[in-house]
Parts: structure tokens; C-alpha cells; sequence
């Protein structure tokens, strides 16, 4: 009896499970299968954008700093397939150079051996020497990097990062990982929530999941949100619905509503058709300690063309503890200070265990 499913989460399940789906009359609500083969007519609703995005943001970002010749690294599976061949494809109509690339497996990964490949591709050419970008999970990120030989040529080189990656706090917390990410000024591209003001949603559902699992989720959670809504919204109009009404409510609504990733708007083959990302790069927090910084913003709006934006050096926030003085406007009246240990009682008041002195 089940109609929606929430899910699956990547592509190669989304693959597994829609041939069913398309069969039994279910639709899946995926927050985070990306690949480009999946956009077909049928019983998938992908509220995030497809991978075709996101090559394209990659290829903008390396050129854009200045990395005109790039090699791949990614895992044997759908996702890092066809995102691979994509980002390959439109980083050399751009006018970049290309490496022959090193593929794991995701199944039976032999990280001693996909290091050992590596450093062979990165002297196989004697052209420029070129960034690395890593497609695949902060797991399979970690294992090679402990992998490469210490000083090898990909540890001195550029990497950079897709969005199964950036942001991770698994990869930034282990000491191995963490350093070599600052060193290599591992730099990535993940779903956007902080472009600008009309997603403080995503940012108040983010730190609501961040207090619960105390810890920074993926993005791919506010599209989870989105998904449930999107979901509940198709339901309210018809609770009883047959499956064909409710197919064509749900993708109705999906193609014209405001979630927590602003509109929905899907395309026919059920993709988001807008693509924001945020662009993030690994850098030192504290002594043996390193974080994700946001560096900028990739947007891509179905009637504009994609903008690039780096937020000027200057005004990236100091990971560094320091002073800084806040000019404050204050009544004519008198101000209100909050302290903790007020001398006077009879010119202080206790609200909510602090004390306030009048």
C-alpha cells in the first residue's frame, strides 16, 4: 500500500529499486541521486540537482583558479562514473588539459594499489603538473590518502573535491586526512544553503538536525526535509487518492512550491532545475585542527547563465580567536547589563539566573 518512498539516497540504489517502483506504482522522493543516466520519465523525483551541474560547476571553479590541467580519481560505481565522464566532457570544451585518470573499486577497494596508480599518473606526463579531483566518499578519501607514500608527487599537488566529500567533518577531524587537506588546499563544491537570505530555512532545520547528532550534517538533509513536505503536501490535497492523481499532485507541486532550497521547480524528467552550491575549501582551525571554510558560490538559475562568485580574501571570517569592537547605539534612558556577580542587590534583578543590573 505504500505510495511515496523518501529515497533512496544514491544513485546506483535509486537504479536498483526503480524498475519496482515503476512496476507497483511507488514513487521515490530521492534527496541526493545525482547521476545524469537517472533523468528519464518515470516514477523518480530528484530534489537536488543532477550531476550535469555539477561537472559544469567544477570545470568553472578549476579553471576560475587559475588549474588548467586536472586528473580524476573516482570509484567504480554510478555516480562516480558518470560524474567523471561529465566533468572529463565539459572541463575539456572549456579549453583544460587532461591526465588519464586513476579508478577504485568501491566494492573491493585496494587503496595500497589505487595509491600506487596515482603516483604513477602523476609522472606519467611531462607536461603541467596537474590538480587532483577526487570524486568519492570521505571513507575512500581517508584510506587513500594514508595510501600515498609521505612527500609522494600527488601529496605536493592541488586537489579538489565533489560534493560526496566537501564538507565532511569525518575527513577534517582525522589528523592524516585533516593536515594533508589543509596542505593541498583541498578545496570542494557542495549543495548551497547559505547563499543568501531566503534560505535561512535550511539553515534553522540544519542546526536543529546539527543539535540532535551533534555534529554538521550533509546539506542533502534540507532536501530530505523538502522531500517529506513535498510528499505531505501531495497527500493533503487527496488523502485517498489513486496512485495516478497522486503522481501527477505530487509532481504538479514540485514543479511550482517553495521548500527550504527555495522553489522546487523540476523539470520533466523530475530534476531540480536550479543548482547552487557552495564552493569550500580545508584550512586550518587551531593547532592540529582543521575546517571547511566557505570560499564562494556557484549559481546556476534555468534563465540566467551560471555565476562564479570567491568571497574577497579579506573578508573571509579569521578561524584565529580575536577582539573585535562592536559600536552599539544605546536609548537616552539607560542600557540594560548583563552580569553575573552584581554587588548590589537592591539595583539588580534576577531573570533567568542571571542577573541584571537596572
Amino acid at each position: 500500500g505504500v505510495k511515496v518512498v523518501i529515497g533512496p539516497l544514491t544513485s546506483a540504489e535509486a537504479r536498483a529499486m526503480l524498475p519496482y517502483a515503476n512496476e507497483h506504482d511507488i514513487m521515490l522522493l530521492s534527496p541526493s541521486s545525482t547521476a545524469p543516466s537517472l533523468a528519464l520519465s518515470d516514477n523518480l523525483v530528484r530534489l537536488c540537482p543532477n550531476d550535469v551541474h555539477q561537472a559544469e560547476a567544477m570545470a568553472a571553479l578549476m579553471l576560475g583558479q587559475g588549474v588548467g590541467t586536472a586528473l580524476t580519481v573516482h570509484g567504480r560505481e554510478p555516480y562516480g562514473e558518470e560524474l567523471n565522464a561529465t566533468f572529463r566532457e565539459r572541463f575539456a570544451a572549456k579549453g583544460g588539459t587532461l591526465h588519464d585518470g586513476v579508478v577504485f573499486s568501491t566494492t573491493q577497494p585496494d587503496f595500497p594499489g589505487t595509491a600506487e596508480r596515482l603516483v604513477a599518473a602523476c609522472t606519467a606526463d611531462a607536461g603541467d603538473p596537474p590538480a587532483i579531483l577526487f570524486i568519492g566518499s570521505d571513507e575512500h578519501y581517508i584510506a587513500l590518502l594514508k595510501a600515498l607514500p609521505q612527500g609522494s608527487p600527488p601529496t605536493k599537488l592541488r586537489w579538489y573535491a565533489t560534493d560526496s566529500l566537501t564538507t565532511s567533518e569525518t575527513a577534517t577531524r582525522d589528523p592524516v586526512a585533516g593536515a594533508l587537506a589543509a596542505e593541498t588546499r583541498l578545496t570542494g563544491l557542495a549543495l548551497s544553503t547559505e547563499d543568501d537570505c531566503f534560505h535561512i530555512y535550511a539553515q534553522l532545520i540544519l542546526q536543529m538536525v546539527s543539535k540532535r547528532i551533534r555534529q554538521r550534517p550533509t546539506p542533502y538533509v534540507t532536501a530530505t526535509w523538502d522531500a517529506l513536505w513535498l510528499a505531505a503536501e501531495a497527500y493533503r490535497v487527496d488523502p485517498d487518492a489513486e496512485f495516478a492523481a497522486l503522481k501527477n499532485t505530487l509532481v504538479a507541486k514540485a514543479k511550482n512550491a517553495f521548500g527550504a532550497l527555495g522553489f522546487w521547480e523540476v523539470d520533466d524528467y523530475g530534476d531540480k532545475v536550479a543548482a547552487r552550491y557552495g564552493v569550500f575549501e580545508v584550512q586550518p582551525s587551531g593547532k592540529n585542527a582543521y575546517a571547511w571554510r566557505t570560499i564562494g558560490a556557484y549559481v546556476a538559475e534555468p534563465y540566467e547563465e551560471p555565476v562564479l562568485r570567491f568571497i574577497p580574501p579579506e573578508r573571509l571570517p579569521n578561524p584565529q580567536r580575536t577582539t573585535v569592537t562592536i559600536p552599539v547605539l544605546v536609548p537616552l534612558s539607560g542600557c540594560l547589563l548583563y552580569t553575573s556577580d552584581a554587588a548590589d542587590e537592591e539595583d539588580s534583578v534576577d531573570i533567568g539566573g542571571r542577573r541584571i543590573i537596572k
